[in-house]
């Protein structure tokens, strides 16, 4: 009896870490674009400080949209979705099933789920990188016009001046974005159903 209890905790746990893994990548998304955001604009590692969620170092833009996402997903019904969703696994996965079937599809969703939180990141953080980028190759043009200007110095300055303006104006579209992708954590039992035939 102990021993089947025992089994039936990893059980639980295992479906708990899924599910949370899924309904994370869109927190994990954000937060990645934060970083690729703050590394295009100069902001290095050494100078990042710590994030508090998970004690290890953190870019401050990513620590602010991983921030604002949770923020989004708390407000838009991510947590009575968390909910629904942790009640309804049982359906797909009974509690007195011990061993799931892992098919072949089901291995390739669950490398998906890497795949999902790198084309968040870069969909999210791509538009601002953009015009990083754009920031870096107008001072390339400008040092071989004008040599007297340093554009290695001028350059992070710029993008700093220029990012508060980029992020107003691109705020009010990645909050809709933040909202897509919390509600995409509505398939998440689909996802699982994929998984586990």
């Amino acid at each position: 009896r102990l021993i089947q209890l025992t089994l039936l905790g990893f059980k639980e746990v295992f479906v708990g870490v899924l599910l949370g893994t899924f309904l994370g990548i869109p927190l994990w998304g954000l937060q990645a674009a934060g970083e690729l955001i703050d590394n295009q604009r100069g902001i290095s590692s050494p100078t990042a400080s710590a994030d508090p969620a998970t004690n290890s170092q953190a870019s401050a833009m990513g620590v602010f949209l991983g921030i604002t996402a949770i923020a989004i997903f708390v407000g838009s019904g991510g947590l009575e979705t968390l909910i629904s969703v942790l009640y309804r696994s049982y359906l797909i996965w009974p509690v007195y099933q011990f061993h799931p079937t892992l098919s072949g599809p089901g291995a390739m969703e669950l490398l998906g789920l890497l795949d999902s939180i790198m084309r968040t990141a870069l969909l999210v953080s791509g538009p601002v990188v953009f015009f990083l980028i754009l920031i870096d190759i107008s001072m390339m043009l400008l040092r071989r016009f004008a040599p007297q200007f340093k554009a290695s110095q001028l350059s992070p300055a710029i993008k700093n001046i220029v990012f508060p303006v980029l992020m107003v104006t691109y705020a009010a579209y990645l909050v809709e974005s933040m909202k897509l992708e919390v509600t995409r954590a509505n398939g998440v039992l689909e996802w699982f159903d994929k998984l586990l035939p």
